[in-house]
């Protein structure tokens, strides 16, 4: 092999070996910055309104003996008795629904009164929220969701009323009704009656 065509290898393993053993090239780049802002998150909170807790009334629809008042009496089959709060709900964000209901785990009624088929005891949650500026809004799931769904509106809270109705339901046909006398001086403990508020996203 020539001298020319020998001096032209070792010049090019010299250029790669060189290549092999330097930093990766740096390409140009660049950046800037702008004042893009800040982006805050929205809130969802459901809180009592008051400390005082709520009342409970008679609402039973045929069958009432006296007034209202159930402060110190006893259920008995045919009987719903209501319950009647006042809650604050916090609803801020653009894109936020969210749905009130009740924790039904949070109720415990003793046996003889739970469990039972059909159940003598049925649950009821009505809501509504109180007139102000910017208000949020509340619809019915449909009968027998016991749940509503809350659109925010302009105000960040909303105070909604809400009703809680226990049924002593009044069985008069089928097995059961044989065995009504198992729900006597029995107690439906509600001290912890618990609603819930969950975010759910629209369609």
């Amino acid at each position: 092999m020539n001298k020319l065509v020998k001096g032209s290898i070792a010049g090019g393993l010299g250029i790669a070996l060189l290549l092999g053993g330097a930093s990766t090239f740096a390409l140009w780049n660049d950046a800037v910055t702008t004042p893009a802002g800040t982006i805050t998150s929205g809130e969802l909170k459901i809180v009592d309104k008051t400390a005082a807790d709520g009342v409970w009334t008679d609402v039973s629809t045929t069958g009432q003996i006296g007034t209202t008042v159930v402060t110190g009496k006893k259920m008995v089959p045919g009987d719903t008795w209501r319950y009647t709060d006042t809650i604050t709900v916090t609803t801020t964000g653009k894109n936020l629904l969210a749905d009130l209901g009740f924790d039904a785990s949070s109720i415990t009624a003793a046996a003889g009164l739970s469990g039972l088929t059909p159940n003598e005891l049925t649950y009821s949650l009505g809501a509504t929220p109180v007139a102000a500026s910017g208000a949020s809004t509340l619809t019915s799931n449909g009968t027998g969701t016991n749940s509503f769904r809350i659109t925010p509106g302009t105000a960040a809270t909303t105070d909604v009323t809400v009703t809680f109705d226990v049924t002593y339901v009044n069985i008069t046909t089928g097995a059961t009704a044989v065995n009504n006398n198992s729900g006597q001086n029995k107690a439906i403990d509600v001290t912890g009656l618990k609603f819930t508020l969950k975010q759910v996203r629209g369609a």
